[in-house]
Protein backbone atom coordinates (compact mmCIF):
# COMPACT_ATOMS: atom_id res chain seq x y z
CA UNK A 1 0.00 0.00 0.00
CA UNK A 2 1.34 3.41 -1.00
CA UNK A 3 1.24 6.12 1.66
CA UNK A 4 -0.58 9.28 0.60
CA UNK A 5 1.28 12.58 0.64
CA UNK A 6 -2.01 14.47 0.39
CA UNK A 7 -2.45 17.07 3.13
CA UNK A 8 -5.88 17.74 4.68
CA UNK A 9 -7.16 20.15 7.29
CA UNK A 10 -8.65 18.92 10.57
CA UNK A 11 -12.25 20.16 10.92
CA UNK A 12 -11.65 20.70 14.65
CA UNK A 13 -8.31 22.45 15.16
CA UNK A 14 -7.87 23.50 11.50
CA UNK A 15 -4.29 22.17 11.49
CA UNK A 16 -2.81 20.42 8.47
CA UNK A 17 -2.12 16.68 8.54
CA UNK A 18 -1.21 13.99 6.06
CA UNK A 19 -4.34 12.19 4.91
CA UNK A 20 -3.26 8.84 6.37
CA UNK A 21 -2.84 10.48 9.82
CA UNK A 22 -6.50 11.54 10.01
CA UNK A 23 -9.86 9.87 10.58
CA UNK A 24 -13.46 10.62 9.71
CA UNK A 25 -15.90 11.80 12.38
CA UNK A 26 -19.42 12.95 11.50
CA UNK A 27 -18.41 13.03 7.84
CA UNK A 28 -15.53 15.42 8.61
CA UNK A 29 -11.76 14.84 8.57
CA UNK A 30 -10.12 15.23 11.96
CA UNK A 31 -6.74 14.59 13.56
CA UNK A 32 -7.95 12.19 16.26
CA UNK A 33 -7.75 14.64 19.14
CA UNK A 34 -10.69 14.38 21.58
CA UNK A 35 -10.98 18.20 21.73
CA UNK A 36 -11.42 18.25 17.95
CA UNK A 37 -14.34 15.82 18.25
CA UNK A 38 -15.98 18.19 20.73
CA UNK A 39 -15.44 21.14 18.36
CA UNK A 40 -16.95 19.18 15.45
CA UNK A 41 -19.95 18.19 17.62
CA UNK A 42 -20.52 21.86 18.47
CA UNK A 43 -20.26 22.92 14.82
CA UNK A 44 -22.74 20.24 13.72
CA UNK A 45 -25.16 21.13 16.54
CA UNK A 46 -25.00 24.84 15.63
CA UNK A 47 -25.46 24.05 11.94
CA UNK A 48 -28.53 21.90 12.66
CA UNK A 49 -29.96 24.62 14.90
CA UNK A 50 -29.49 27.24 12.16
CA UNK A 51 -31.19 24.95 9.61
CA UNK A 52 -34.13 24.50 12.00
CA UNK A 53 -34.40 28.27 12.53
CA UNK A 54 -34.45 28.88 8.75
CA UNK A 55 -37.25 26.31 8.41
CA UNK A 56 -39.22 28.02 11.20
CA UNK A 57 -38.80 31.39 9.47
CA UNK A 58 -39.97 29.92 6.13
CA UNK A 59 -42.87 28.14 7.82
CA UNK A 60 -41.64 24.70 6.70
CA UNK A 61 -40.48 23.37 10.08
CA UNK A 62 -42.30 20.28 11.27
CA UNK A 63 -41.57 18.78 14.70
CA UNK A 64 -42.57 15.26 13.61
CA UNK A 65 -45.16 12.76 14.74
CA UNK A 66 -46.38 13.08 18.32
CA UNK A 67 -44.56 10.69 20.68
CA UNK A 68 -47.80 9.16 21.95
CA UNK A 69 -48.90 8.43 18.38
CA UNK A 70 -45.50 6.89 17.60
CA UNK A 71 -45.94 4.56 20.57
CA UNK A 72 -49.39 3.51 19.33
CA UNK A 73 -47.94 2.68 15.88
CA UNK A 74 -45.01 0.82 17.46
CA UNK A 75 -47.43 -1.27 19.55
CA UNK A 76 -49.88 -1.88 16.70
CA UNK A 77 -47.08 -3.06 14.38
CA UNK A 78 -45.42 -5.13 17.15
CA UNK A 79 -42.12 -3.28 16.75
CA UNK A 80 -41.74 -4.90 13.35
CA UNK A 81 -41.03 -3.34 9.95
CA UNK A 82 -44.09 -3.84 7.79
CA UNK A 83 -42.00 -4.40 4.64
CA UNK A 84 -39.12 -6.70 5.59
CA UNK A 85 -40.53 -7.82 8.98
CA UNK A 86 -37.29 -7.18 10.86
CA UNK A 87 -37.78 -6.21 14.51
CA UNK A 88 -36.69 -3.12 16.39
CA UNK A 89 -34.04 -5.28 18.06
CA UNK A 90 -32.32 -5.78 14.70
CA UNK A 91 -32.82 -2.37 13.09
CA UNK A 92 -33.83 1.17 14.01
CA UNK A 93 -37.56 1.63 13.47
CA UNK A 94 -39.16 4.77 12.04
CA UNK A 95 -42.76 5.88 11.70
CA UNK A 96 -43.61 6.53 8.04
CA UNK A 97 -46.46 8.61 6.62
CA UNK A 98 -48.18 6.42 4.02
CA UNK A 99 -49.35 9.54 2.21
CA UNK A 100 -46.92 12.40 2.95
CA UNK A 101 -48.21 15.57 4.57
CA UNK A 102 -47.05 17.48 1.49
CA UNK A 103 -49.47 15.41 -0.63
CA UNK A 104 -52.46 15.75 1.69
CA UNK A 105 -51.63 13.04 4.25
CA UNK A 106 -52.15 13.54 7.96
CA UNK A 107 -50.94 12.44 11.38
CA UNK A 108 -53.59 9.78 11.94
CA UNK A 109 -53.01 6.17 12.92
CA UNK A 110 -54.44 5.02 9.56
CA UNK A 111 -51.79 7.06 7.70
CA UNK A 112 -48.81 5.85 9.72
CA UNK A 113 -46.85 2.62 9.49
CA UNK A 114 -43.67 1.28 11.07
CA UNK A 115 -40.65 0.73 8.82
CA UNK A 116 -37.01 0.00 9.54
CA UNK A 117 -34.57 2.71 8.48
CA UNK A 118 -33.46 0.73 5.40
CA UNK A 119 -37.00 0.10 4.10
CA UNK A 120 -38.01 3.68 4.92
CA UNK A 121 -35.18 4.96 2.74
CA UNK A 122 -36.12 2.51 -0.04
CA UNK A 123 -39.78 3.58 0.01
CA UNK A 124 -38.77 7.22 -0.43
CA UNK A 125 -36.25 6.38 -3.19
CA UNK A 126 -38.73 4.25 -5.15
CA UNK A 127 -41.64 6.62 -4.58
CA UNK A 128 -44.22 6.18 -1.86
CA UNK A 129 -47.01 5.75 -4.45
CA UNK A 130 -45.91 2.13 -5.07
CA UNK A 131 -46.73 1.24 -1.46
CA UNK A 132 -49.88 3.23 -0.63
CA UNK A 133 -52.43 0.51 -1.43
CA UNK A 134 -50.49 -2.20 0.43
CA UNK A 135 -49.93 -0.02 3.50
CA UNK A 136 -53.50 1.32 3.53
CA UNK A 137 -54.99 -2.19 3.34
CA UNK A 138 -52.79 -3.22 6.28
CA UNK A 139 -53.88 -0.27 8.44
CA UNK A 140 -57.56 -0.87 7.58
CA UNK A 141 -57.20 -4.54 8.52
CA UNK A 142 -55.59 -3.55 11.83
CA UNK A 143 -58.42 -1.05 12.54
CA UNK A 144 -61.00 -3.82 12.03
CA UNK A 145 -59.12 -6.16 14.37
CA UNK A 146 -58.89 -3.54 17.11
CA UNK A 147 -62.59 -2.58 16.82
Amino acid sequence: MVASNRVVICAGCLSRFKLDHTSIYRKKRFCGNHDCKTIIDTKVKNSNYKKQQRKIEKGTFRPGVDKQLKNIVLTRDNGCCQLCFETNVTRKMQVHHIVPLSDGGDDTISNLILLCSRCHTDVHKEGYQHYVSTFKSYTKKMEKISS
